[in-house]
């Protein structure tokens, strides 16, 4: 039985064969400059959290600038490194994100406990599902989620009506929490003029509904093959801009267009251990600074998705020529 996630999910929804691509084939998934953003961020907030940061916390809020510690900055730049993100201006949008979680009731006053990036495993009728909550308030009369985004546009309405993650985490907290009401708050740490963006309750009935959901969900999940993932690719709903352009093709300011990761052919390594996959990566190098005892390196080859396979596959022989 798989795990279901929101992002496993999500991805099945978006494009069905990069779901078989990622989670099936196990191909090559790294992040963009973007997530790996992200993940920075998400590191460093979670070490300000604990109480005995309140007064740098206060210092980095009066002087604007969570670099005003030398230790911030260095650790910043070591996930910097390891991430592979260069750019100073990339340095410099990290600390405008954490300064805006730093302004938006960090340390949620008044609230009996606060947890951060609390692991949940819930399960129902046929399906399981996990995850991590970056930060989990408990109050006496509820109970608050805060879920941080450093996503380049906010939720639609449409998007936040049925947020994936809303339903799950709100399970999770109620599974521990039965008798609190439970609300949650993603912030959007790119918008600091406007960050907050407040998610429905769900009802007893729409919570039910959804529970019964993810068991058809997992089903459908379990045994994905590459019959059902030409079930929903992207090229043929309406994410059909996930593809991206073809090799060569610039945008109007001169520059490549996006291109899926994995829309054509390539190259790339396995790193195992007695058979069983650990993680892929294009560059071989990275798995090598990997390699531990008893580990191997494997070249293995991606197809392509097939949707395209048009663009480097000829016709007919006579064209082969």
């Amino acid at each position: 039985m798989v795990k279901l996630s929101p992002s496993r999910i999500s991805t099945a929804f978006k494009c069905s064969f990069l779901y078989y691509f990622k989670y099936i084939k196990k191909v090559p998934d790294e992040s963009n400059s973007g997530a790996k953003k992200g993940t920075i961020t998400h590191q460093i907030l979670e070490c300000l959290v604990r109480p005995n940061r309140r007064s740098m916390v206060e210092a980095i809020r009066k002087a604007k600038d969570p670099f005003i510690f030398p230790q911030i900055r260095r650790m910043v730049e070591i996930w910097a490194r390891k991430l592979e993100i260069f750019e100073e201006s990339e340095i410099k949008m990290i600390a405008k994100f954490i300064l805006v979680a730093l302004n938006l009731d960090f340390y949620h006053d008044g609230c009996k406990s606060l947890e951060a990036e609390y692991e949940f495993n819930v399960e129902g009728n046929g399906w399981r599902a996990g995850g991590f909550i970056d930060k989990t308030a408990i109050y006496e009369d509820g109970v608050k989620i805060v879920d941080y985004k450093t996503s380049k546009a906010q939720f639609t309405d449409e998007e936040l009506e049925f947020n994936l993650q809303n339903y799950f985490y709100t399970y999770a907290a109620q599974t521990r929490f039965p008798d609190l009401p439970v609300t949650f708050e993603f912030q959007f740490l790119k918008f600091a003029d406007n960050p907050i963006a407040k998610a429905p309750s769900i009802s007893k009935q729409e919570m039910a509904g959804f529970l019964e959901w993810c068991g058809h969900i997992s089903e459908h999940l379990d045994n994905f093959d590459l019959v059902k993932a030409y079930s929903n690719p992207a090229k043929k709903n309406k994410n059909y801009f996930l593809c991206g352009g073809e090799i060569g093709q610039l945008t109007k300011k001169g520059v490549q267009w996006y291109i899926c990761p994995q829309k054509y052919p390539y190259i790339y390594f396995a790193l195992e251990e007695n058979g069983k996959f650990i993680t892929s990566s294009r560059d071989k190098w990275r798995l090598e600074k990997m390699l531990k005892e008893g580990q191997v390196i494997v070249e293995k080859s991606h197809d392509g998705c097939p949707i395209w396979s048009h663009l480097w596959k000829p016709k007919d022989s006579s064209q082969a020529a």
